[in-house]
């Protein structure tokens, strides 16, 4: 049966991590830390790490369109370094508290296939992506794969674990966002997933703990697609508190203390004298066997809290067993009473039914003019009952139909709304580069288009501020109808040229035309004098 786990974890210095240790590490590769301002910068070697089955960056659309028109692509480690070299404070001195990125340990579903896995970890990792505007990194790893390794503290994770079904992804998510800077990749500002919820107010988002709520649904949804294929049963992002179910927690051990509860579980009983002296605190590993004992028993009292739930049920079946059983016996007691009783109701019924008769024959001997009315009218009745469930029926299964389309058209509409946005973005990064010497901008389109931006205020003098109003101002869906020659213009230069040339040819030829008539139909008269012309009024005021 599949389990559903989706677990936000911080990579951030003041816990003493590296990104570039712990993005190595969870793609069992080699990295190196080129931070000058970091002492300890070294090479971070995972290369044993031999259970990833996959690792991959995914970008947000607006980004990965202005790297392909940049000519640039990105790595694991590229990434990793940008980060680190770019947490750096006004001064330029290395933040040493600084939150690096936000994780998201994803358990899969080992009843699917390994790809279908994968599929499920890349669509939730480009919905943050898209939704946060950030980098997003996809690291999945798979016992069946090969053997795990231990992980230093720079590489923040501890989610090692011996079960072969655990298939689970990481999904390293940037704290900042990424801004091209002409050639140049650039940290940004914080992604809302990283701002309090005070700064999430004053934006008119939601408080950071139910966001996190449909993040943690989202996940649910999307591997509770994965499932439906194969008719599976379906997983639960909510807790048992909103299950309604009356189950205790147990304390989080962690790997090394599950290690040492199964290495020796008889430590606390062999160190009963130190405990009763009080010094617990210098024998840590008894303070972990009794959170596991504590966990052990909690487990029993969860147990007994299910199985005597069952037996609730069944209790109350036995008494409403045993209260007709009395009813039974009650009957038996007074049977002959009731034999009586029987024998005077079959006899009253025999004589009723006689007279039932008798009146049946009285009046089929003379027809009754409502009998057929009343029939034909409970058929209409029936037919109509018969309908109506019909139509239930059908309805119901269009609103299952309709409900599944809707779900799985989703994420075709959120491509259709990244491709405009993606449209959008590159009219505005062609605009903001009309001025450039390569651009394919005749010199009248760059008139236009220079009092085009003059007119509507898309001058800011930065190039990357000149793009962020250019993007807004074509979002508009107005602004992009009103001024959708510009747009055309923008995108097509050639093509609009062409059209000009073709309409400038056309009233060349009209203006020649008309001038053509004119002097034909118009010809100045002249007066005998050889230098002397009669100026003609026009055709519309001659006299007739």
């Amino acid at each position: 049966m599949a389990i559903y786990r989706l677990e936000k974890k911080s990579i951030s210095r003041g816990n003493n991590h590296n990104l570039v240790a712990a993005v190595a590490y969870r793609a069992g590769a080699k990295f190196t830390d080129t931070n000058k301002l970091n002492p300890k910068a070294t090479t971070h070697d995972y290369t044993k790490k031999t259970d990833v089955a996959h690792s991959e960056i995914i970008l947000p659309d607006e980004l990965a369109e202005q790297l392909n028109l940049a000519g640039i692509n990105l790595n694991l480690e590229q990434v990793a370094n940008l980060v680190e070299q770019g947490e750096t404070t006004k001064r330029g001195k290395m933040k040493t508290a600084a939150k690096l990125a936000s994780e998201y340990v994803l358990a899969g579903s080992h009843e699917l296939s390994q790809a279908e896995n994968i599929q499920a970890f890349q669509e939730f990792a480009k919905q943050q992506a898209e939704e946060q505007g950030v980098v997003a990194m996809v690291f999945v790893h798979d016992p069946k794969q090969g053997e795990d390794m231990s992980a230093d503290t720079q590489a923040a994770d501890n989610s090692k674990g011996g079960d072969l079904r655990n298939i689970h992804a990481h999904v390293v998510v940037l704290s900042r966002q990424l801004v091209l800077s002409g050639d140049q990749l650039q940290l940004g500002d914080k992604s809302n997933s990283e701002l309090s919820d005070t700064a999430r107010k004053k934006k008119f988002l939601e408080k950071n703990r139910d966001w996190l709520k449909g993040v943690r649904e989202q996940w649910a949804d999307i591997q509770n697609q994965s499932l439906e294929r194969h008719n599976l049963a379906p997983v639960t992002h909510k807790s048992y508190r909103e299950l309604g179910l009356e189950i205790k927690p147990g304390i989080h051990l962690g790997k090394d203390a599950t290690a040492l509860v199964r290495k020796n579980e008889n430590l606390a009983a062999e160190n009963k004298k130190l405990a009763s002296e009080g010094r617990l605190d210098e024998m840590q590993p008894i303070k972990t066997i009794y959170r596991h004992q504590h966990n052990r028993t909690i487990d029993n009292e969860n147990r007994t809290h299910i199985e005597q739930t069952a037996n609730s049920g069944i209790t109350s079946s036995q008494q409403q067993i045993e209260r007709s059983q009395r009813w039974i016996d009650a009957i038996s007691t007074g049977d002959a009473y009731i034999q009586r009783q029987i024998e005077q109701a079959n006899q009253q019924e025999r004589s009723i039914n006689s007279r039932i008769g008798q009146g049946v024959r009285r009046r089929s001997e003379r027809p009754n003019p409502y009998e057929q009315q009343l029939k034909t009218s409970a058929d209409n009745r029936k037919q109509r009952a018969t309908e109506l469930h019909e139509r239930t029926i059908i309805f119901d299964r269009a609103s299952e139909r309709a409900d599944r389309n809707a779900r799985y058209r989703k994420p075709r509409i959120n491509g259709v709304i990244g491709e405009v946005d993606r449209l959008t973005m590159k009219t505005a990064l062609l605009f903001s580069s009309r001025r450039n010497e390569s651009s394919s901008y005749t010199d009248r389109q760059k008139d236009i288009l220079e009092r085009f931006a003059n007119e509507n205020s898309l001058v800011t003098g930065d190039f990357r501020e000149d793009i962020r109003v250019t993007t807004t101002f074509f979002s508009d869906a107005d602004n992009a109808q009103t001024h959708k020659h510009i747009v055309k213009l923008i995108n097509d230069p050639e093509t609009e040229e062409q059209n000009y040339s073709k309409t400038s040819k056309f009233e060349a030829e009209s203006d020649l035309n008309e001038l053509t008539r004119d002097i034909v139909g118009d010809s100045p008269k002249t007066s005998n004098a050889a230098n002397e012309s009669v100026s003609i009024a026009p055709r519309g005021r001659r006299r007739p």
